[in-house]
């Protein structure tokens, strides 16, 4: 399942821990072209107007599709088009990324390197809703594990108390700067699983980042071949 594993080392107290460990977190198309929040998109279809009662979420959806395909235009898939071998909605297996590391160790910062890269969906902390723990074993990990698992193939099922944390703490999903974005504007969708799973199955990569859980514990994520 995961194509980079980041295992970040805290060295000091500030901010700037070495990466080691699979993968660049520069690899594939960086650059120009990320969709973070200094990207224009001047050039990309019109929006759907926020206040306009008829929007659905397939609206939503048909407008991310295409700025996922102008997003990866210049990027290494080389086409203005969805790179169909990489998106789950067209049966294909993203690249994803995992950063497992502790407190303090610049995980941040490279993963917001990451999101940077064309058509990233950033599953950001995902086990914010376990409060300031370090998983290291029973009871939490097995739930801990399920959550990450559903995340990183776009199910958002069977995760009430994850959605109803994102409800009172905004953070949680504001880091994912694509999803984000359409939440300010149709926050009525935001938090539907439905929505939610079929949005995530736009992107061809995915990233995460993980300071609550030990790294010896996600060797099963590491050995599912879906």
């Amino acid at each position: 399942m995961v194509q980079k594993l980041f295992l970040i080392q805290r060295r000091s107290r500030s901010y700037g821990g070495a990466a080691s460990g699979g993968g660049n977190a520069g690899g594939g198309g960086g650059g120009g072209g990320g969709g973070g929040a200094g990207t224009s998109y001047d050039t990309y279809p019109p929006m759907p107007t926020a206040h306009n009662s008829t929007i659905t979420s397939e609206d939503v959806l048909n407008y991310q599709r295409a700025l996922i395909a102008a997003e990866c235009t210049d990027s290494s898939y080389g086409e203005r088009k969805l790179p169909d071998g990489l998106t789950p909605e067209t049966g294909g297996k993203p690249t994803r990324s995992i950063i497992i590391t502790t407190w303090r160790s610049g995980s941040t910062f490279l993963g917001d390197i990451l999101n940077a890269l064309p058509g990233n969906y950033y599953h950001y902390e995902p086990l914010l809703d376990f409060d300031i723990v370090q998983i290291r074993g029973p009871p939490n990990d097995s739930v801990a594990l399920h959550n990450l698992r559903h995340l990183l193939h776009c199910d958002y099922s069977e995760m009430e108390n994850y959605l109803e944390f994102g409800r009172t703490h905004n953070y949680l999903f504001s880091h994912n700067t694509r999803l984000w974005q359409q939440c300010v504007r149709f926050p009525q969708f935001c938090y539907e699983p439905r929505f939610l799973g079929a949005y995530c199955r736009l992107f061809p990569r995915q990233s995460m980042k993980v300071v609550r859980l030990r790294a010896a514990l996600v060797t099963p994520l590491l050995e599912d071949e879906r």
